[in-house]
């Protein structure tokens, strides 16, 4: 069951990334981008440790 909660935040960190890449391309909004980002990371890494570490 955890590995299926790992493929769903996957999935979700390549949306992000992908919504990262348009906040820069088309809006030619570099924080808003750069801030995706660095939150689309965290909420890849946060979850999956929690899930490898305690469950």
């Amino acid at each position: 069951m955890k590995f299926v909660a790992i493929v769903l935040l996957i999935f979700s960190f390549l949306k992000s990334i992908y919504y990262g890449i348009y906040e820069i391309k088309e809006k030619e909004n570099k924080p808003a981008g750069i801030t995706v980002f660095f939150l689309a990371i965290l909420g890849l890494i946060f979850p999956i440790t929690l899930l490898l570490l305690l469950y």
